[in-house]
């Protein structure tokens, strides 16, 4: 050990302050905005995740825009796997898939 009892006491009293006092003003934040706290808590359970813009409306007082119907999902979807379809490499017409080598 570098530092006396006399040092350690006073690290701890210092170190139990600053939680007391963090504690404390937490506990004033969420208080003070309870109603916030649970506009937020609410969408998240509906929504599942919120961006940043999301959370800033509900923080203004705002409300978030209607969830997106199961449709509007769908289609989403259904372009997604377009897209990706796309993406695969293709074979040019007439080249043929190269066979694997067989071994004796």
């Amino acid at each position: 050990k570098t530092y006396s009892e006399k040092t350690a006491l006073e690290i701890d009293q210092e170190i139990k302050r600053l939680v007391s006092e963090s504690y404390e003003q937490t506990k004033k934040i969420l208080t003070d905005n309870i109603e916030t706290l649970k506009k937020i808590a609410q969408a998240l359970l509906e929504r599942e995740t919120l961006d940043e813009n999301d959370i800033n409306r509900l923080i203004k007082g705002e409300e978030l825009e209607p969830i997106s119907s199961d449709i509007d999902k769908e289609s989403a979807l259904k372009k997604e796997v377009k897209k990706e379809e796309r993406e695969k490499p293709q074979v040019a017409p007439g080249v043929v898939k190269p066979e694997p080598i067989r071994g004796n």
